[in-house]
C-alpha cells in the first residue's frame, strides 16, 4: 500500500478549481481565435489554459505544442 499512500499524499496537495462561466468564455474565444488561424486544439486544453491564465498562473506540462497561447506561460515539466 505505499503507493495509494503516495498517491493520496500527491492529491491531498493539490488544488480544485470550479470551471467558472469566465473560465469557459475565455477559453471559448481562446478557441475561437485559434480556429481563425486554421489551428485546433481540444477543448479540455483550451479551458486548462484558460483557468491557468483566468489565475494568473504558468502552466506545467509536457505537451507544450497543445497550448500555443502567446500569453499563456508554459514550463515544461520534467520527465520522471
Amino acid at each position: 500500500m505505499p503507493e495509494s499512500r503516495a498517491t493520496n499524499a500527491f492529491l491531498d496537495g493539490l488544488v480544485s478549481v470550479a470551471v467558472d462561466i469566465p473560465i469557459a468564455r475565455r477559453a471559448g474565444i481562446m478557441l475561437g481565435k485559434l480556429r481563425s488561424k486554421g489551428k485546433t486544439i481540444g477543448a479540455a486544453d483550451a479551458i486548462i489554459a484558460a483557468t491557468a491564465l483566468q489565475l494568473g498562473i504558468p502552466l506545467l506540462t509536457n505537451n507544450i505544442e497543445h497550448y500555443p497561447f502567446p500569453d499563456l506561460k508554459v514550463i515544461r515539466s520534467l520527465e520522471v
